[in-house]
């Protein structure tokens, strides 16, 4: 969240790498702005994004800057919203001290593709410095601290745990089975009413249904973060 002295607006939205961003709308915006809010590394936070860009809709001037009384209230909401989103298991993975060479291995990526991530973050450079503070408290995804010493096995447990054969994002059940399913994109299927997931996992296809497409993209995405975290191969795509 970024904050306009000059005009009392702050600006609501998402950023791979907040610090540049703040840098590019000041320059812009022709005035200083204040960072005031940024939250840890999350999959698909265009989801989480929209949510409370629409919560706020009432408080909205233009784009992505609202009027507000206090915009603490909004870093509550986010708060609230992405209390059990699902954050970039690589990036939290590099910033607990484990090195570059040892994350592609276990991810069966190259180095270069980790540090592109990493860089698009904002939190490495040439020097390999970690531009952001650690912080120490546990991740709230984990029951225990998350550190390398441990192992990922069990803390990756309790986010598999949100992976069931089927789910339902919208709190709705589609008649199923669903007919005349076209291929929208990878592991994601349409037939003009519902989005179907279909991911084949362990031996088996998991199926989650929705009408939104960005519910379907972010778990699509949280299923393969899963996978990567676990040191396993990307799960099949649907046909």
């Amino acid at each position: 969240m970024l904050y306009n002295p000059q005009t009392g607006l702050t600006k609501v939205g998402s950023s791979g790498n907040p610090a540049n961003r703040k840098s590019q709308v000041e320059a812009a915006c022709g005035c200083k702005l204040d960072l005031i809010y940024q939250s840890r590394h999350l999959i698909c936070p265009v989801v989480y994004e929209q949510t409370v860009q629409g919560l706020l809709y009432e408080h909205r001037t233009i784009g992505e800057w609202f009027k507000l009384e206090n915009p603490q209230d909004a870093v509550a909401l986010i708060e609230k919203e992405i209390a059990g989103a699902t954050e970039d298991p690589i990036v939290e993975y590099y910033k607990t001290g484990v090195t570059i060479t040892k994350i592609a291995h276990e991810y069966n990526v190259s180095r270069q593709a980790i540090l592109a991530k990493l860089k698009k973050y904002g939190v490495y450079d040439s020097n390999g410095n970690i531009h952001e503070k650690i912080d120490q408290a546990p991740n709230p995804l984990f029951k225990t601290k998350f550190t390398p010493s441990e192992g990922r096995a069990q803390h990756i447990s309790t986010i598999e745990d949100k992976y069931d054969d089927t789910m339902y994002l919208d709190g709705e059940e589609p008649e199923l089975p669903l007919h005349n399913l076209k291929r929208e994109e990878p592991n994601i299927n349409f037939n003009g009413e519902w989005y179907q997931v279909a991911i084949f996992k362990d031996g088996e296809f998991i199926y989650a249904y929705t009408r939104d497409i960005m519910k379907a993209r972010a778990y699509v995405q949280g299923v393969r973060a899963l996978y990567y975290a676990n040191g396993t191969k990307t799960p099949q795509k649907a046909g």
